[in-house]
């Protein structure tokens, strides 16, 4: 989880760019500004939107 702590500054939504915070739970991620999320799977964000 340290690797996702270290980049996330660096990660962006795919769909609207918007800023991605941490969940609590260090499962999620959440995009501050369309809301959506993104799972965590074995540490690697899986941030293919749901619609493809």
């Amino acid at each position: 989880m340290e690797d996702i702590d270290a980049l996330i500054e660096l990660m962006a939504c795919p769909v609207c760019h918007g800023d991605l915070e941490i969940q609590k739970d260090k499962k999620n991620l959440k995009c501050i500004k369309c809301k959506r999320n993104y799972a965590i799977k074995e540490g690697i964000p899986i941030m293919l939107p749901k619609d493809l």
